[in-house]
């Protein structure tokens, strides 16, 4: 059966075409690079393996033009002298201490939303206006308290008025005791009542502040406002006019960036060296030729037990806005004396099945990943406390690969 053409179909060259071509080029990518890491990246064939099936799955086999097609690099792990700062890795945070967080306080929808992400605002700024009925029966009690006081008031006025005229009859012998009786009587009623208007009044007005962050009660009021908690800018806006709320939605995030966190994962044999309000440097990948300066805040109790580091906090002006909060870091760890370390370059090092593996060569083009455990990391080098010895050979540039045989070799076939 002749399949019909573009032309014939009525479909447009660029269109049905164009598309084909696509998914036959995705196909030959594929198929490109599972031949060249699952058929070229094998174990030992079955003929020459006696071990157990466990060693099979720790190695992968090369011929040569595969390994030579992939860069495999052969390094050796040899001990250095360290006598630069040791690097830590880390990354900006922001300071929970200076993020505000705006979330709806009743049921409601929004009605207008008045700022953007990345917008400056003000500590009491309107950010929203969410229509709520149960923020119209706050305001109507409030505003009955309101009239209530005022009416409270006035009657113990004219209590008291009434009492200074009874006085003064009586003074003239022109009324007699129980008239001035009566009318001190009076005064103490209109007091208690106004006292008792007072306290609902309090009461209506405080609800509304927990409401609008205002005590004051508007008049003619466009809804609900939504107020900025600090000065700031606008990180997170998850507010739409028309969107309905309910009592806790996140709609708001403000935070002051002049001043950040760096969080570090510094190794415990450098715990000696750091101390609460020592200045340090970090650099940023953004800004590769570039130190930055922080002091240390906090230096963490607890040892995380798989990596046996601890976490460093640090505090960083930020002025100039020039660091993101997620930006990855480099804490560079001064070291006062030069220590002797076993090291293999940081591109030998991968993590394998929630392990920390190298690549050792244990024939002509036949490698091995074996379990070590890190320490310290540098410019450029990670120091292996166990599993290597000096001298022993590990896969450099091209270890990531090796790796990726491994799981593409552990994922099952498809049908």
């Amino acid at each position: 059966m002749r399949t019909p053409s573009p032309e014939s179909c009525g479909a447009p060259i660029d269109g049905w075409w164009a598309g084909a071509v696509r998914l036959v080029v995705a196909r030959l990518c594929v198929a490109v690079l599972a031949s060249l890491f699952v058929a070229s990246c094998r174990t030992e064939p079955e003929a020459a393996s006696s071990g157990p099936p466990a060693a099979d799955q720790d190695t992968v086999e090369l011929d040569q033009a595969t390994r030579d097609h992939l860069g495999i690099e052969v390094v050796v792990a040899r001990e250095s002298v360290v006598g630069e700062p040791v690097i830590a890795p880390a990354v900006v945070e922001l300071d929970p201490r200076r993020v505000g967080r705006v979330g709806a306080p009743v049921e409601g929808r929004i009605r207008e939303v008045l700022v953007q992400v990345g917008d400056r605002v003000a500590a009491g700024q309107t950010l929203a206006w969410l229509y709520s009925s149960a923020w119209e029966d706050a305001l109507a009690r409030a505003r009955t308290a309101a009239a209530a006081e005022r009416s409270a008031r006035a009657e113990r006025d004219y209590a008291e008025q009434q009492l200074a005229r009874s006085l003064r009859l009586w003074a003239a012998q022109a009324a007699g005791r129980q008239e001035v009786d009566r009318a001190r009587l009076d005064v103490v009623v209109a007091k208690n009542k106004l006292r008792a208007a007072r306290t609902e009044l309090a009461r209506a007005r405080r609800e509304v502040r927990q409401l609008a962050g205002d005590a004051a009660i508007p008049v003619e009021p466009r809804g609900l406002p939504l107020r900025a908690p600090i000065t700031g800018t606008v990180l997170e806006r998850e507010a739409s006019p028309g969107q309905a709320v309910v009592p806790g939605t996140h709609l708001f995030t403000v935070a002051q960036l002049d001043r950040l966190w760096l969080v570090a994962e510094v190794d415990e044999i450098t715990l000696g060296k750091l101390q609460a309000g020592m200045e340090v440097e970090f650099r940023v990948n953004a800004y590769p030729g570039e130190r930055f300066s922080a002091v240390i805040d906090y230096i963490g109790d607890v040892l995380d037990p798989k990596t046996r580091r601890v976490k460093v906090r640090c505090d960083v002006e930020n002025s100039a806005g020039r660091l993101r909060a997620g930006m990855f870091a480099s804490l560079f760890v001064p070291v006062r004396e030069p220590e002797r370390l076993l090291t293999v370059p940081d591109t030998a090092v991968q993590e394998l099945d929630s392990a920390t593996v190298v690549f050792v060569p244990t024939a002509e083009n036949r490698f091995q990943r074996r379990t070590v455990q890190v320490g310290r990391r540098g410019d450029g080098w990670v120091e292996i406390r166990s599993g290597l010895r000096p001298g022993d050979q590990v896969v450099g540039r091209g270890s990531f690969l090796l790796k990726s045989a491994i799981v593409l070799r552990a994922q099952p076939a498809e049908d």
